[in-house]
């Protein structure tokens, strides 16, 4: 886990995987306390973003799913583009 773009995807896919947000931040911390490149690679984020260690993790979900309401307004904008 060594940039910015591993952590998102490594979230990304915890919240995929998980039932509930609050379920994907609490495997996310259980992994967090055993792996030293995840810890690295948090930390890094959180200080480029200027988040704190405590909300970081809410920051990231929110801009993963910032993402996805972006890919569905592109494919709405699109299909208004047809009619």
């Amino acid at each position: 886990m060594d940039d910015e773009l591993n952590l998102t995807d490594f979230v990304a896919q915890l919240i995929a995987s998980s039932a509930r947000l609050d379920l994907a931040e609490a495997e996310f911390k259980r992994q967090l306390a055993d792996d030293q490149d995840l810890r690295h690679a948090y930390k890094a984020y959180c200080e480029e973003n200027g988040h704190s260690l405590r909300n970081g993790f809410t920051a990231l979900a929110d801009e993963i799913y910032a993402g996805r309401d972006e890919v569905w307004e592109t494919l709405q904008d699109f299909d208004e583009e047809d009619e």
